[in-house]
């Protein structure tokens, strides 16, 4: 209903305006970053989001979670190519994701491949 779309959305500014908080205190936590990613990926701010997750790279080149996360933006985008190499790479820094990503890069390898020829 209306007033639950409408608390939903209230707590989303807040969360947003929390992480920009933490951000502005503490710039290097690249945890902070990830979370405003996710949350505006949630918010599907796309761009902003993908903004962060650069940004979370920058501080930590290994942090998987924006790895897969750049791969769901990148799939949402209609950049599937982008999507299959993030995916890849978080895999290649965490094993343990292949157990739930195994599907999506077997499936996406074959749409690359696909569109490609």
């Amino acid at each position: 209903d209306l007033h639950t779309a409408y608390r939903r959305q209230r707590q989303m500014c807040i969360r947003d305006r929390a992480l920009a908080e933490l951000i502005s205190h503490w710039p290097t936590w690249a945890e902070a970053w990830n979370k405003r990613a996710t949350l505006r990926f949630v918010q599907e701010r796309d761009v902003e989001s993908l903004q962060d997750v650069v940004k979370t790279l920058a501080l930590e080149p290994r942090h998987f979670g924006a790895l897969g996360g750049f791969g769901q933006i990148c799939l949402r985008l209609g950049e599937p190519h982008w999507a299959l190499l993030g995916f890849k790479k978080a895999i290649e820094i965490n094993p343990n994701m292949a157990k739930t990503m195994g599907d999506v890069i077997t499936n996406l390898e074959q749409y690359v491949a696909r569109a490609t020829h």
